[in-house]
């Protein structure tokens, strides 16, 4: 899917960008991989992904609550490069517990992707004798 990705991404914003991030990226890949190297992962490593997935749990996130109603003069804390207030609190473990066992609406596996191909064989590109299909 990665090589999906890769091959159909969105055109850069300029050449000049796109020279740049290659001469940025070769400072930080071989020559072979300066086009993919952010991108395509060649050998998934198996144990760091279910790391990654196990940690995926209400009681390791982070949630951001903005509020058109909350006053920045009362806040707790200040935001020094933005100039913003913002309060930092623990969340309840009645929350997390709720969240833990959380099921319904909006908790479904996304629909189908309509639009993502499926059949990723290589093609033979020789036409027959009746020209290409």
């Amino acid at each position: 899917m990665h090589q999906v990705t890769f091959d159909y991404q969105e055109r850069g914003a300029s050449e000049s960008f796109i020279a740049s991030s290659l001469a940025s990226a070769l400072t930080n890949y071989p020559p072979a991989d300066a086009l993919t190297g952010r991108l395509l992962v060649d050998k998934p490593d198996e144990a760091l992904i279910r790391t990654l997935l196990d940690s995926m749990v209400p009681s390791n996130m982070n949630v951001a609550f903005a509020s058109p109603a909350f006053n920045e003069s009362q806040a707790k804390h200040r935001e020094r490069h933005y100039e913003f207030g913002y309060d930092e609190e623990a969340l309840s473990p009645e929350l997390i517990a709720r969240f833990e066992k959380a099921s319904g609406f909006g908790l479904e596996p996304p629909p189908e992707l309509t639009f993502v191909p499926r059949k990723l064989d290589l093609v033979d590109e020789r036409a027959g004798k009746d020209g290409p299909e």
